[in-house]
């Protein structure tokens, strides 16, 4: 009876071992930095980044996703923002409003003293297996997200962000 205890030990030792490498290669925590993604979130505060997110049909419009992309003038490779335009979409940016296919998104994640009215980008189509993605601060001029570098590669985005 004690070599089938022993046994069920090392197999419940071994379940729990696999489970937190599995848990380990799926999900991740990652820092904000700056306040480019406020009021949703501040800077310093950490976030849970669910791995593997970045296959075509599981981000959907208004998604947070951590990114990597290496921006000249800064330190920083990681970075959140908030997806607004997927593959083949037109995005349009008119006085501060952002338009999808000429349809207005309803943004009530955004408070007005965030929001940059007046702010226009003329309409693009978002290129395949890239996403266009604008940070929650609009009146950043900083903001790491598509008004300052363009669409982003789909295999850039490490994963979505769990609230």
């Amino acid at each position: 009876m004690w070599v089938v205890e022993k046994y069920v030990k090392y197999l419940i030792g071994f379940a729990i071992l696999w489970f937190g490498l599995i848990f380990y290669r799926s999900c991740g925590c990652a820092k904000v930095q700056g306040n480019y993604m406020a009021p949703s979130y501040i800077s310093d505060q950490f976030v849970t980044v669910l791995a593997g997110k970045n296959k075509p049909g599981a981000i959907e419009v208004k998604d947070i996703v951590w990114f990597w992309y290496k921006v000249p003038t800064s330190k920083e490779e990681g970075y959140l923002a908030r997806v607004v335009g997927l593959p083949g979409d037109r995005v349009a940016i008119k006085n501060g409003d952002i338009l999808i296919k000429g349809v207005l998104l309803p943004e009530e994640y955004l408070r007005a003293e965030v929001m940059a009215k007046g702010q226009n980008i003329p309409e693009i189509v978002v290129p395949r297996d890239t996403y266009f993605i604008l940070c929650d601060n609009r009146r950043d001029p900083q903001a790491p997200d598509s008004r300052r570098f363009g669409p982003i590669p789909i295999n850039a985005v490490w994963g979505k962000i769990r609230k």
